[in-house]
């Protein structure tokens, strides 16, 4: 039974995949110093890209965002970044999984704040995260996803793996919706 349609089943540190980045995948843009201060932008910022980026559009960006969906640094919008999939959502008719579907490799999730208390992700909900499903099991249940963290390393985890976006950056806790990929 899944009655919230989030199409995975709680963490198990026994079983599951933790958050396991995968090394040199990383794109960032800016430089930091030993205590995570941003200092300046890094070299070759300007083939960053995003989780949103990564699970919307194959790393490639978004060839038609939303107007103030892609950030500036200094004038200049940062290549590949795609702020927020909402855009996605709709220029591509996608729809959320009902819980009596099973979750096939390919579909996204998305990690948001639900505003609203029904479960169910609603435009205009903030999207704090997407990735894309890598593995489901024989029930179609997520057991592993994919998805950039940011302009940091490419990971491959459980979708609930510990401090795997369990809350925005207002410190809200997150839900997950599985779209149809």
């Amino acid at each position: 039974m899944d009655p919230d349609g989030r199409k995975d089943r709680p963490f198990n540190a026994k079983t599951d995949k933790p958050i396991t980045p995968q090394k040199g995948t990383e794109t960032p843009i800016y430089s930091f110093d030993k205590n995570g201060k941003a200092i300046g932008l890094a070299s070759g910022w300007t083939s960053a890209y995003n989780c949103h980026s990564y699970a919307w559009h194959n790393s490639k960006g978004d060839t038609d965002p939303a107007d103030g969906d892609i950030p500036k640094i200094g004038g200049v919008p940062i290549p590949k970044w795609d702020n927020n999939p909402a855009d996605d959502i709709k220029q591509q008719n996608a729809r959320q999984l009902g819980s009596d579907e099973k979750n096939i490799p390919g579909d996204i999730v998305i990690y948001y704040t639900d505003a609203s208390g029904n479960e169910y992700y609603d435009d205009g909900e903030p999207i704090s995260h997407s990735a894309v499903v890598k593995t489901v099991d024989n029930e179609g249940y997520t057991t592993t996803v994919i998805g950039k963290m940011g302009q940091n390393e490419i990971s491959e985890n459980h979708p609930d793996a510990p401090h795997y976006y369990n809350k925005d950056k207002e410190g809200n806790s997150t839900s997950r919706a599985y779209i149809l990929g």
